[in-house]
């Protein structure tokens, strides 16, 4: 994974700010975490999933890993090129 986004950085498709150990471990997390919650997320058996719930449930990890992975907007850098939030993050 560690080769993979070095390329992504060297390409500007992966943020640069970060070294790369870091996130290759995050995404591993995530990807980890997703996996629980997907598997706690109902009880065992058939499932009646509606097909909104489906489609939001199957883009997740696609959301989070854009959003941790993808390099951050010109306008969300302050003058010293480190990322400057232009929202508090909800907790």
């Amino acid at each position: 994974m560690g080769d993979v986004l070095r390329v992504g950085v060297e390409s500007g498709a992966v943020r640069d700010d970060l070294p790369t150990d870091l996130l290759a471990a995050a995404v591993f997390g995530m990807l980890r975490g997703l996996d629980e919650w997907a598997l706690g997320a109902a009880p065992p058996g058939p499932r009646n999933v509606d097909a909104e719930s489906a489609a939001s449930a199957a883009s997740a990890p696609g959301i989070l890993l854009r959003a941790m992975l993808e390099p951050p907007a010109r306008a969300d850098l302050a003058r010293d090129g480190t990322h400057r939030p232009t929202s508090p993050v909800p907790m």
